[in-house]
């Protein structure tokens, strides 16, 4: 016995959590400190070339920001739907883009096949701002094979305007979506300074410019370009459409890089098409009221949801909050706010955000 207990003794310091024997150690890192010694160059030395080749970084401390000292965080939630890849013509106003289930650099020659299969030759392109411009045309009454001059021809009998030469405006930008991509298209009147042109807001003539987006459409739902990826593609820099960041005090927000009408109707195409229940529209405000349905972030219910990657399953109650469009520097951000206009817990805005993200369009 007394052997045994001057054992147990001893073996109590050795199951120590700082002892490296039984105890862990894998979390000793998180109390790492720089060791308190100078390294003394000689005199005949440079000391300039001497460095630190594995540094401590400085973390910079942020607000509301979170710390996994045990365990590595799930991975954020991700929603889906089966049309991911389809083609859709979008329309806001007077306004008209096609949405491609592609990335810019799969879209970019796909328009310039497009062109190229109607005899339509490019004036010139300016790939970084995604725009492609068309050779100058001359349309008369007459018939063309081509689907393109035919729209042109079509448009100008109704309107008389046979003696206005036309030309054909592209631009190829990320989409709301991650993976999808915009093509937006303008007709103008008179040739443009392809350097130093700005995109038009508008078309010279609207119509025209309905007509060739249904054309374009129709040529990206057909199939009839070869799959490729564009080298000068890639180069197409216009920046993310939507992305959930934090703002200064720490709490996130969905940043849609688009006007306020734009961005009205994404959000609230994103709360329908996400099965969330929107009690009242406030406009003129810029808020939407919402009620939450706990199944519906924990992606227990069917219909259009799909859960693909499972996050943090928290048991959240039905929450009434405030989903609000706010004018930021470049664009708009959507926040998320309780009735009385206090943020909500992180998390819960957080995998609301997410998912107006995944349904936006």
């Amino acid at each position: 016995m007394t052997l045994l207990s001057a054992f147990l003794m001893v073996g109590c310091s050795l199951f120590g959590k700082d002892r490296a024997v039984f105890g862990g150690t894998k979390d000793d890192y998180l109390d790492a400190k720089e060791a308190p010694v100078t390294l003394v160059v000689p005199d005949d030395l440079d000391p300039s070339s001497v460095r630190d080749s594995w540094p401590i970084p400085v973390i910079e401390l942020r607000p509301l920001q979170k710390v996994f000292p045990d365990k590595a965080p799930m991975p954020t939630a991700m929603w889906g739907r089966d049309d991911d890849s389809s083609i859709r013509i979008k329309k806001l106003g007077d306004r008209r883009w096609i949405v491609v289930g592609e990335t810019p650099d799969q879209v970019w020659p796909v328009v310039k096949q497009f062109l190229a299969d109607n005899g339509i030759g490019i004036a010139g392109q300016r790939a970084q701002e995604g725009l492609i411009f068309s050779e100058v045309l001359k349309v008369g009454d007459e018939e063309y094979a081509d689907v393109v001059r035919k729209a042109l021809r079509s448009t100008k009998r109704d309107a008389g305007s046979f003696g206005i030469t036309d030309q054909i405006l592209f631009r190829v930008e990320q989409g709301i979506r991650r993976g999808s991509a915009e093509v937006h298209v303008r007709q103008v009147d008179e040739a443009i300074n392809l350097d130093k042109v700005d995109w038009p807001e508008r078309s010279s003539n609207v119509a025209i410019e309905a007509d060739l987006v249904n054309e374009l459409g129709a040529y990206f739902a057909a199939g009839l370009a070869q799959p490729s990826v564009s080298i000068v593609g890639r180069q197409i820099s216009t920046g993310m459409k939507a992305a959930v960041v934090r703002d200064d005090k720490g709490y996130p927000v969905l940043h849609l890089n688009v006007d306020f009408d734009r961005a009205w109707a994404t959000v609230g195409q994103a709360l329908e098409r996400s099965e969330m229940n929107v009690t009242a529209l406030h406009r003129d405000e810029g808020y939407f009221e919402v009620v939450i349905d706990p199944e519906i972030l924990t992606g227990a219910t069917e219909g259009l949801i799909r859960r693909l990657i499972p996050g943090r399953s928290d048991d959240y109650a039905d929450h009434s909050v405030i989903v609000r469009i706010d004018a930021a520097e470049s664009g708009h951000d959507v926040n998320v706010r309780s009735p009385k206009g206090d943020p909500v817990p992180v998390e819960l805005s957080e995998q609301i955000l997410v998912m107006l993200r995944e349904f936006a369009a």
